[in-house]
């Protein structure tokens, strides 16, 4: 069952844990302001906004997450070519991550990093990262999440997923998908997006 509340359910422990906060400091008098700051600073990170898929189109590819188109380029992901598109989302961006496409996981992957702190797109590729690796009306395709320090990605178990169906959320990090090099985007280097807009359209082959 998708996720329809306010606050993701990935973030119910940690808003409990600041409203208890932000409750004792009310009835001790201590740092008020502080912790009720936290608890809606929790809420916001945690937010968990309704998307809609762009469109309806088995061929659409739909963004992941919200968050700015850093590069594109032709990248080799096992021995494959494909068109790579990097999507970084920061603290201020719903970490919400959504399915592509309705889509098939054939596997999930993760690789254990240093897990830096770090803008450089580079060093973040030495990161710990998860990758599900789909299939998309016969083509596959790969999400892949790189995170920096200190953060944890969150997965739902699930092997078949919807357009625009939730499946797992970050706090912050970078989200590239790996598509066939004849993929037609619609999408530019410095654009901001959300979650279910539309990337571009898998080729008919």
């Amino acid at each position: 069952m998708d996720n329809l509340k306010v606050i993701s359910k990935y973030g119910y422990s940690k808003v409990a844990i600041f409203a208890g906060l932000f409750i004792l400091s009310l009835l001790f008098g201590v740092c008020e302001y502080l912790f009720g700051f936290l608890l809606l600073l929790s809420i916001f990170i945690y937010r968990n906004p309704e998307r809609l898929p762009a469109i309806d189109d088995e061929n659409a590819v739909l963004s992941p997450v919200d968050g700015k188109i850093e590069y594109i380029k032709k990248s080799i992901y096992n021995s494959k070519e494909y068109t790579e598109i990097m999507i970084k989302n920061s603290l201020f961006d719903s970490g919400v991550l959504r399915s592509i496409a309705n889509l098939k996981i054939k596997e999930i992957r993760a690789k254990d990093g240093l897990n830096l702190l770090s803008n450089d797109v580079n060093k973040n590729l030495i990161n710990s990262r998860m990758a599900l690796v789909c299939d998309i009306s016969g083509k596959e395709v790969i999400v892949r999440v790189n995170l920096g320090f200190g953060r944890k990605v969150h997965f739902e178990n699930i092997k078949e997923l919807k357009a625009g169906r939730r499946f797992g959320f970050i706090v912050s990090g970078r989200v590239s998908l790996f598509l066939p090099t004849d993929t037609r985007l619609n999408v530019s280097v410095g654009n901001s997006i959300k979650a279910t807009e539309l990337i571009g359209f898998l080729g008919d082959k």
